[in-house]
């Protein structure tokens, strides 16, 4: 039994009144990644668990049960993408105000891309003994942190932190701040928490948080989305119009993360992700989130593999989510003007194509004729979604 399994059953046997030890276990975790993890760790974590389902645990920590769901995940043989990215450990964009929104999004992005600075630059001055196999040189480090300051300058331009000199220690820093700022005065670290990777390889880190990144950036857009329909419900075209040029702006913005995940290596990448089976991006709620925003999707979209993945979203089309296609329809009926919406429309679309097309050439390269891990067909089914429409009648 390893230290930290002891360090559990302690906790359980004092009645589960102290603080949960989080850290020791994210290490130990950290140490072998998921996949080999300890028996009697995950043992141990399981028994945590029943305890606090069965409300044994004094503060009924909802943190505590999150993280708990996520790190057994594989022990549970239910390993999927939302729990490899840990995304219930964060608190995502939402609602309907889209401003608060964005300064939760921006802090997000600012804390996950200033931690890949950070794990980068501290490996490579021989600090920390996170995921040791496989680590990059100083000229790769180097173009990781030149990517990295690419993606975390517009974010920290809207959150004051407008500064030409910023380089990547400086940049370590000023995200560090942010992120403190930015977090409940209480509570675990879901930063520090959310990552636990299924192998020891160091190029995982960075493949997670670039996965968390555009997560945050999915959430975001939705609420823009969301808010383009109200706009438009509102007889207000021009607002709708600038809600869809703002999502955009956000597809614009995560352009550096395919290039900061691009310096990742193939061979690094085809070890760790052996262990990923059942986790795909095809299961991400956040992106068919999105699509199913724009227009109602295609009856055989609905009823393929790519909405059989995400079956909330899919109840939430079949209950009859309201749509921008939709919104605009009515508007048009009502005699309001749509010009302007429909140019918004175009640029979100192309905006998104040119995603859709960078992730397909990144995943080509990266996996070439490997199969998908989320049991779809890889690289195939990618090129045959790259140019489904966006918006009925307007560029893919």
């Amino acid at each position: 039994m390893t230290a930290t399994a002891a360090t559990l059953r302690l906790w359980l046997a004092e009645g589960s009144t102290g603080p949960f030890p989080f850290l020791p276990v994210v290490r130990e975790l950290q140490r072998t990644g998921k996949h080999c993890a300890d028996v009697a760790l995950l043992d141990a974590l399981a028994e945590v668990r029943t305890a606090v389902r069965a409300e044994q645990v004094a503060d009924g920590d909802r943190m505590l049960r999150r993280f708990l769901d996520v790190a057994l995940d594989k022990h549970d043989d239910r390993h999927r993408y939302p729990s490899y990215t840990a995304l219930s450990l964060f608190d995502l964009p939402s609602g309907a105000d889209a401003g608060p929104a964005q300064r939760r999004a921006d802090r997000l992005v600012v804390g996950l891309v200033g931690d890949v600075l950070r794990f980068e630059t501290a490996a490579l001055a021989g600090r920390g003994a996170m995921l040791p196999r496989m680590r990059p040189g100083p000229d790769l480090v180097a173009k990781r942190c030149r990517h990295g300051l690419r993606v975390l300058s517009p974010a920290l331009n809207r959150l004051g932190v407008a500064r030409a000199d910023l380089d990547a220690p400086r940049a370590v820093r000023e995200a560090a701040r942010v992120w403190v700022a930015g977090r409940r005065p209480v509570g675990p670290d879901p930063l520090r928490l959310s990552m636990l990777p299924v192998d020891t390889i160091h190029d995982e880190h960075l493949f997670i948080r670039v996965l968390q990144t555009f997560e945050v950036s999915f959430a975001l857009t939705a609420v823009r989305l969301h808010a383009t329909v109200a706009a438009l419900d509102a007889d207000d075209p021009g607002a709708a119009a600038r809600h869809l040029d703002t999502a955009a702006t956000t597809f614009g913005e995560t352009a550096p993360l395919f290039a900061l995940l691009a310096t990742m290596r193939v061979e690094a990448f085809r070890t760790f992700r052996t262990f990923t089976d059942g986790a795909s991006a095809i299961q991400s709620d956040g992106y068919k989130t999105m699509e199913s925003l724009c227009r109602p999707p295609d009856p055989a979209r609905l009823a393929s593999a790519a909405y059989d993945a995400v079956p909330e979203v899919r109840a939430r089309v079949a209950a009859g989510v309201r749509t921008i296609d939709e919104a605009v329809d009515d508007l048009r009926r009502r005699g309001g003007t749509v010009y302007q919406v429909h140019a918004a429309q175009e640029r979100f679309a192309r905006a998104w194509t040119r995603w859709r097309h960078t992730h397909h050439r990144l995943a080509a390269r990266m996996l070439g004729d490997v199969r998908g891990t989320g049991y779809t067909v890889g690289v195939p089914y990618l090129a045959s979604v790259v140019d489904i429409p966006v918006f009925r009648g307007l560029p893919g």
